[in-house]
């Protein structure tokens, strides 16, 4: 009888090493004999003992993570999300992984993959910035995660946008005896060249930002990322809110027109069976507006206070929404401004006037005469500045029509709403009004952050997710011609919105008091710029377990069972439902960013991914697998856990019974090398294998 005893850990010109390449890996090595093994006519072997080292699998199937950006509500005494302008955010680890378990540094992957798809959705944060490393104790054993990232920590650049959306006022027409609707003035991207189309009554210039209307009723939204099939581009993207400047250069007194910031929409008609066109041939179906906004009013209706002028913001156009505007009506001979918040008796958000002009609001608006800007004095350009969470509107002097500055009840109703979680990623939108038609409204500054730091297509933000069916609003129609190219392109289907009841967080949030003028927006602290430590009270904040105070704002107990974060065993922090912290640390330059960094609070839960068999090719012995249906070398099954009841780490496996398997040598057997493989029932390698693999064998006459 012989032992033979094998190792991934080779000995060769005296030194021992271990080679984890080629055919010489713990899983899969080759031992070479200077004098060749005799085995005996007639014998049998079997697997006297094993010794492994098992990495840690973390089964991270189905876990969902959820991230915060803003207050942290245990350093403020009584502070409950209903006092903030945040909502959680949620990444299913789920899409992010392929398989069922993974290696501690393969789920760090997966984390950094997490997180940056979180916290992307607001402009300041720099996914380039993410760090995630596997931290080991003192003996070399997996003991938890690493985990900074930074918001972005210089000043945007200014940069005109290379491509421009149309969102035609007058909507499509409907051919009366085929009813098939003409979408010739639907939605048209642009590309670069200040292309024109004979499908819009819009031109734009890229060079120059300068948008014309060849009509005098005519809608633009500026949206300067990768769209539809274009794929992300590196161009610019959304407003930043790191002081980032928005300006446009007006018609001033010599036309109606509107100018602000939108999130990312586009009207687009939908389908709709109607059962009364079943009868006629081949056309079925009907069209009805979507302009993918389903929260909001169609209209708001403003009160002219001074000529008590009845005025739909929009009279002469189908339903446009803004988030921030103003507007020069020239009709009543005005300039108003205008922000969506939360309407009561409708139910829905609504434009509500923003009373810049009141006596009260003296501290915040050049403009606090009691009586709002009259044509004469129209604004030759308007300046939107977002620094976090405040926008200020400004004049082509400088001067403040509307600022943050103080805020009281006095002065709630004349100042900007709070830049909440749905308008982080903000977007020019450009509108001409009454006597528009050869009008030019240029897009002159516009300082943004880019692919390079945020690299999200456009529609892609947190209020997309929640809302949307698809990034783009699907349509089966054609979307226009884009430059460059001789067929349409078409709307295609996007990231896939949250399920569970994620459609109602923007309007939840949108409720909450510190977010409407007619209650107590007063009390919301605005949070704005501070030099050295870059956006005042936002702090990055991962939620892992349940329990978690960052929920409470979502409503139902079926959809908080849904969204219920739970991936804390496989972080290590199962004490607490947020991932501990270091405290913020600004970087100490003017408009600085601000670096969150994590640990691990325990040790991550981990197991054995599977058991694994030892198979040895190069012997003339055979076996069968019924995983399989075919015939194998398998000699041995590794069970999960070793004698001592251990599954990962260093193992040992000692064979109490051992089962000879008969080799069926008629011959005698000259081995010159051995070739130990560690399988899984599949046959695959069983790649969770690291370090040192040593296999001992015994081989005997058979009984």
């Amino acid at each position: 009888m012989s032992l033979l005893i094998t190792s991934s850990k080779q000995t060769r010109g005296g030194k021992t090493q271990t080679i984890d390449l080629g055919i010489e890996k713990p899983y899969n090595y080759i031992n070479n004999f200077q004098n060749p093994l005799k085995i005996p006519v007639g014998s049998e072997i079997a697997v006297e003992s094993v010794k492994i080292n098992r990495e840690p699998r973390i089964q991270a199937k189905d876990k969902l993570l959820m991230g915060w950006f803003g207050r942290r509500f245990h350093q403020t005494s009584g502070s409950s999300v209903s006092e903030t302008s945040e909502y959680v955010i949620p990444s299913l680890v789920l899409e992010q992984v392929k398989k069922e378990s993974s290696s501690p540094v393969e789920f760090a992957g997966i984390l950094k993959e997490a997180f940056n798809d979180m916290y992307s959705y607001h402009p300041e944060f720099n996914v380039n910035k993410t760090a995630v490393s596997v931290s080991y104790s003192a003996k070399g054993e997996f003991a938890g995660f690493e985990v900074s990232m930074e918001t972005c920590s210089q000043t945007a650049a200014n940069q005109v946008p290379a491509s421009l959306m149309i969102i035609d006022p007058n909507g499509y027409e409907e051919d009366p005896v085929t009813f098939v609707p003409d979408f010739a003035n639907q939605a048209v991207l642009f590309g670069a060249g200040g292309a024109n189309s004979s499908n819009t009554n819009i031109e734009y210039d890229d060079t120059s930002g300068s948008v014309t209307s060849r009509s005098n009723q005519a809608v633009a939204c500026i949206f300067p990322e990768g769209m539809w099939e274009q794929g992300l581009v590196n161009g610019g993207g959304p407003l930043s809110l790191l002081s980032g400047n928005c300006t446009f250069t007006t018609d001033g007194k010599s036309s109606g027109w509107w100018v602000g910031l939108v999130r990312s929409h586009t009207n687009h008609f939908e389908s709709m069976r109607e059962e009364s066109r079943v009868g006629i041939p081949g056309y079925n179906e009907t069209y009805q507006i979507n302009n993918e906004l389903p929260d909001f009013a169609p209209s708001g209706q403003a009160v002219d206070q001074h000529s008590m002028i009845q005025r739909n913001p929009y009279a002469t156009y189908s339903q446009q929404y803004w988030d921030y505007v103003v507007h020069h009506d020239f009709e009543a001979g005005f300039v108003r401004v205008f922000h969506a918040v939360y309407n009561e008796d409708r139910g829905k958000l609504c434009h509500k006037e923003i009373k810049y002009w009141d006596t009260n609001n003296a501290v915040n608006s050049s403009f606090a005469t009691g009586t709002p800007i009259l044509t004469s004095k129209a604004p030759t350009s308007v300046t939107f500045v977002a620094a976090n969470d405040i926008i200020n509107i400004f004049d082509q002097n400088g001067d403040p029509i509307t600022s943050v500055v103080d805020i009281s009840a006095s002065t709630q109703e004349s100042i900007t709403k709070p830049i909440d979680q749905s308008c982080w990623r903000l977007y020019p939108k450009i509108c001409f009004d009454t006597n528009a038609s050869g009008k030019v409204i240029q897009l002159k500054t516009w300082e943004c952050r880019t692919a390079t730091t945020s690299p999200k297509i456009w529609g892609d933000d947190w209020y997309g997710r929640c809302v949307r069916n698809s990034l783009y609003g699907q349509r089966d129609n054609n979307l226009g011609v884009v430059l460059g190219q001789t067929t349409p392109q078409k709307v295609v289907g996007g990231i896939p919105k949250w399920t569970g009841g994620a459609q109602s967080w923007p309007i939840d949030m949108a409720q909450r008091s510190v977010l409407r003028p007619d209650m107590t927006m007063a009390n919301y602290d605005y949070e704005g710029i501070d030099n050295g430590s870059g956006m005042r009270g936002k702090e990055i904040i991962n939620i892992v377990g349940t329990d978690s105070p960052y929920t409470e704002s979502i409503h139902g107990n079926d959809q908080k069972l849904e969204w219920q974060p739970n991936c804390a065993a496989q972080i290590g922090n199962i004490a607490s439902s947020v991932w501990p912290y270091v405290p913020v640390f600004g970087d100490g330059t003017p408009n600085g960013s601000f670096t969150a960094s994590f640990v691990t609070a325990g040790v991550p839960s981990t197991t054995s991914d599977r058991a694994a068999y030892i198979r040895v090719p190069t012997l003339t012995h055979e076996s069968f697998n019924g995983a399989t249906g075919n015939q194998s070398k398998i000699l041995f099954q590794v069970p999960k856990f070793d004698n001592a009841g251990n599954s990962t780490g260093a193992l040992q496996f000692q064979a109490q019974d051992r089962l000879y398997v008969d080799l069926k040598n008629a011959a005698e057997i000259n081995m010159t090398d051995v070739n130990v493989q560690f399988v899984g029932s599949d046959e695959k390698f069983a790649d969770d294998l690291t370090g040192q693999s040593s296999v001992l064998f015994h081989i005997r006459p058979k009984m």
